[in-house]
């Protein structure tokens, strides 16, 4: 896997949580360090949530619902920089 290549953590399980998807980022960040990996949610993104992302190894989180952000943190993590947002807001990372 190139440092750039994609990687999705299946999540539509009814019994996933975001601490779920943390865990699985963690493990994802210890074996390819260098892949940006992007958090969408379908939950409400609390402070509380971004910084467990962050320390997951996470560079951005943004909600599902909101196409114009996720494609803007795409952008974002491709220029090697952090998107985090909280209900619209920029999140310091």
């Amino acid at each position: 896997m190139t440092p750039m290549s994609p990687v999705d953590v299946e999540s539509s399980s009814a019994d996933r949580t975001p601490s779920d998807l943390v865990a699985a980022a963690e493990e994802i960040s210890r074996s390819n360090p260098g892949v940006p990996m992007l958090l969408l949610t379908v939950h409400d993104l609390t402070r509380q949530l971004i910084e467990e992302a962050q320390k997951a190894g996470f560079r951005g989180a943004v909600a599902k619902s909101n196409g114009t952000e996720v494609i803007e943190g795409v952008k974002t993590l491709l220029r090697n920089e952090t998107f985090f947002r909280t209900n619209g807001e920029i999140s310091a990372a």
